[in-house]
């Protein structure tokens, strides 16, 4: 189970599942409630746990602001493991809403949305410059 980060739709993870189906086994990223504003991490668990085969041993990938999800979903249903990818880690009992205000991501990101406007505007330049800054290019 493929859980993405803030704002990400699961459908991002078309090519893993691909990679992972090649490979004979089965990978999944449910939709989540993104388009609700006041949907919660435990919102988006509602939505996997109810995505979630009978018949797997799972695994949850829950990646960056995923990693609120992904303990959720975790202590709901057994797995096989939980694999935290690049996770935004809370403080005991810290909400993802006073997480984002508690690491100062406003400030970190005010000049980015100087440039490019809001996230739901981003285009390819901007994703590239936040989320791709240390990766080689092909």
């Amino acid at each position: 189970m493929l859980i993405p980060g803030a704002g990400i739709d699961p459908r991002v993870y078309g090519a893993t599942i691909e990679a992972f189906s090649d490979l004979g086994q089965r990978a999944l990223a449910p939709p989540l409630p993104l388009h609700n504003e006041d949907a919660r991490p435990s919102d988006h668990a509602d939505a996997i746990v109810r995505a979630l085969p009978d018949d797997a041993e799972l695994v949850i990938v829950a990646q960056s602001l995923g990693a609120f999800t992904g303990p959720l979903v975790a202590a709901r249903v057994p797995l096989a493991q939980l694999i935290l990818l690049a996770p935004m880690i809370p403080k005991p009992q810290e909400t993802a809403g006073e997480w984002w205000d508690n690491t100062r991501h406003g400030e970190a990101i005010a000049e980015i949305l100087e440039r490019y406007g809001p996230m739901s505007a981003w285009g390819r330049d901007a994703i590239a410059e936040v989320f791709l800054h240390d990766v080689d290019r092909p």
